[in-house]
């Protein structure tokens, strides 16, 4: 199945589609918001930092299932994609007891942290500190207090089946600049008596998971594709 698409996006975005093996570009216009219309047996569409649309979020936390049948869906934007990795299972699994302190390496673009964050289980709020610049590996540095389940182990176990069947996340060393992928790295302090802080980097290329690659993955789940085509 070759699919008819018009994007919207950056010149990162087009050349994932043109090397995307069933994509056929109908049209693309270069510009900051990144959007992708497409036909299969009906018009859809996929956003990327769209929290307004109904299905919203990190693709790797989200059920396939509606998003294969879904009309329309977003992925989170660049902050808000560093974010739920480095925090959304904690949401996910009701574990955040405090405010989350973020630090990005990049800004202003912040608006869509507690939305997303909400939508996992989370919606008291966060605290976030932007630097000026335009890295090309984008970084999110976060820590809050959180509640642990038995053992520490547990919350090693709840990233890996967040994360452990997934090419665009894994825990390590931040990617170099062009990867595809994302990554982690977890620290959890044990404070006794059933708490904990938890410190969570990640970092992504700016048009890898926090960008393009991103969009263009959503993409291939709503389709049925596999997920690295085009990106990886």
């Amino acid at each position: 199945m070759v699919v008819p698409v018009r994007a919207f996006g950056s010149v990162a975005l087009k050349s994932c589609l043109e090397r995307h093996p069933f994509v056929a570009i109908e049209s693309f216009d270069e510009q900051a918001l990144k959007r992708m219309d497409f036909t299969t047996n009906r018009q859809r569409h996929v956003y990327q930092g769209n929290p307004t649309v109904g299905l919203y979020g990190l693709t790797e936390l989200m059920d396939n299932n509606p998003l294969v049948c879904a009309d329309e869906a977003s992925v989170t934007g660049a902050a808000a994609s560093l974010v739920m990795i480095a925090l959304g299972p904690l949401a996910k699994a009701e574990l955040i007891s405090s405010m989350p302190a973020i630090a990005l390496n990049f800004g202003p673009a912040t608006d869509e942290i507690d939305t997303a964050l909400a939508g996992e289980g989370w919606d008291g709020g966060s605290v976030v500190a932007t630097e000026d610049g335009d890295p090309d590996v984008f970084i999110a540095e976060c820590i809050c207090e959180i509640r642990v389940p038995d053992s520490i182990k547990d919350i090693d176990a709840l990233y890996d089946e967040c994360f452990g069947r997934s090419f665009f996340v894994r825990t390590g060393p931040a990617p170099a600049s062009g990867e595809a992928y994302a990554s982690y790295a977890l620290d959890v302090e044990d404070h006794g008596e059933g708490t904990a802080l938890a410190k969570v980097t990640a970092s992504a290329f700016r048009e890898g998971k926090c960008g393009a690659g991103g969009l263009v993955h959503m993409f291939n789940v709503m389709c049925g594709f596999e997920e690295s085509l085009g990106v990886a």
